[in-house]
């Protein structure tokens, strides 16, 4: 209600831009490359429109099929409805059940309609606004092809004026556009993005809530499974211990499987802690050569008033400054190396080995239900673990080398060759040659870790799998 109010309120504009659209986006006026972007544009556009459709679709009809199939098995009497309604008639009764419930149901499509409708028109109206500037570009880009070379220098001038001055007035009506599509879509917008937000808040809320419930209920019915119809005499801990005590029995079995629990949680911690503060740092050490890089690529903007010496001059200080700042990023990699080098070859030497059992568990042990679902997360787990750390590993080794391109990029090719600018393209020469040999974390120094780690990690993993099942086939053959 809230957009289409909005709406209501500018409708003038909203017109306006409606009508710029069809007499200067929707035709076929152009020439050969433009037609290409026209084509691309709308192609998009269609296939925006039918996700969307289809999106919208899905979620209405969660609410249409969730009542009924929660409704399969009850009687009339407990019908429920998609939304609870607080009336004084008996609303699962025929027939106010089929009435409230088509009401409902007709009430979600129309706010659907209203939530989604407003958001696809503004997109499908950038995305043409897009091809428009890209059209201008291209424009642009072209004048001199657009001219007659065959005209005399004055002539030709002339029309490459009067073919900028109509790209000009293109580019001013894109401005007009833009403007008056922000006054009839800011509020909208600031009203979607808070909705929004709620709701992203709100499902997140459920998903998790609904996933913590179903941790705990695995964990709390792994035990309840394995000891379900047994004598307190046989009931079992989740890990053998072998102790001159009589560990099933009250109340040594409580006390033992609170300790036990208490070491998992334990060992939980240690084996994951350490891993996420390497990735935070690496995510940092990443975020500040991106500075570096930018810094580089905009060292000094030149100005009409500055001499061309002081230039020269301050852009080399600032040279300087991103050398210095590039070595203390480099000395803290270093830091970071001595610290984690052993911890990291521990990690990946047992996330491998770990990894080898779990498979082996899971496909060849003869184990009970329960216990190979405990390995199927286990493995799972371990796996989003290890693509998480190579990963900010690998961008740590990418953004250190991105440097060089940066540096090579930025404004000293333009510098005179004086004494000042031969000093810069020295030092810009050996930052290109240091940043050529990135920054990295290693397993003990053996090889470095990136993406390609965990690719070599799991194919250790199948071979270590492929060795212990022929020895268990050679085992149970002997056998």
């Amino acid at each position: 209600m809230f957009k289409l109010s909005m709406l209501t309120v500018r409708r003038k504009e909203f017109i306006y831009v409606i009508h710029y659209a069809q007499q200067n986006f929707w035709h076929l006026n152009y020439n050969h490359d433009e037609k290409v972007y026209f084509a691309d544009c709308v192609k998009l556009c269609k296939l925006w429109v039918v996700a969307m459709y289809l999106m919208t679709q899905g979620v209405l009809a969660g609410y249409v099929i969730t009542p009924l199939s929660v409704n399969i098995g009850k009687n009339k009497s407990d019908r429920v409805l998609p939304f609870n309604m607080w009336l004084d008639l008996p609303l699962s009764v025929t027939p106010y059940y089929e009435l409230m419930f088509v009401f409902e149901i007709m009430c979600v499509y129309q706010i659907g309609a209203a939530y989604v409708c407003t958001e696809c028109f503004v997109c499908l109206l950038n995305m043409h606004t897009i091809c428009q500037f890209r059209m201008l570009q291209l424009r642009l880009m072209n004048l001199c092809s657009v001219v007659d070379k065959e005209l005399d220098s004055i002539d030709h001038a002339n029309a490459y004026y009067t073919a900028l001055k109509k790209c000009i007035r293109d580019h001013q009506s894109l401005l007009e556009f833009c403007d008056k599509l922000n006054v009839v879509y800011t509020l909208p917008i600031l009203g979607h993005m808070i909705v929004f937000s709620i709701l992203m808040c709100f499902d997140t809320y459920e998903i998790f809530l609904v996933v913590e419930y179903t941790l705990q209920l695995i964990v709390n019915r792994i035990l309840v499974f394995a000891n379900m119809g047994k004598n307190k005499s046989d009931r079992v801990l989740p890990f053998n211990m072998w102790l001159d005590v009589p560990l099933s029995m009250t109340p040594y079995y409580e006390m033992t499987f609170t300790l036990q629990i208490l070491c998992v949680y334990q060992i939980g911690a240690a084996y994951v802690c350490t891993d996420s503060m390497l990735c935070m740092l690496n995510m940092y050490v990443i975020l500040h050569f991106r500075i570096l890089q930018q810094k580089l690529l905009n060292l000094v903007p030149a100005d009409n008033h500055t001499e061309k010496i002081d230039y020269v001059n301050e852009h080399y200080t600032a040279v300087k400054k991103c050398i210095r700042y590039h070595q203390s990023l480099i000395g803290f990699c270093d830091m970071l190396e001595n610290v984690y080098s052993l911890p990291i070859l521990g990690h990946m030497v047992v996330f491998s080995l770990l990894m080898c059992f779990d498979t082996y568990e899971i496909l060849l042990a003869d184990i009970p239900t329960v216990m190979r679902f405990i390995f199927i997360f286990h493995m799972i787990g371990s796996f989003i673990h290890i693509i998480f750390f190579t990963y900010s590993c690998h961008g740590l080794l990418e953004e250190s080398m991105n440097v060089c391109t940066a540096t090579y990029s930025s404004w000293w090719s333009t510098l005179p060759m004086n004494r000042v600018g031969k000093m810069l393209r020295r030092d810009t020469r050996i930052v290109m040659i240091r940043s050529q040999r990135p920054c990295c974390l290693t397993a003990g120094g053996f090889f470095p870790v990136s993406l390609e780690t965990a690719t070599a990690l799991m194919s250790s993993t199948i071979s270590y799998f492929t060795l212990m099942r022929e020895s268990s086939g050679q085992v149970g053959g002997g056998t």
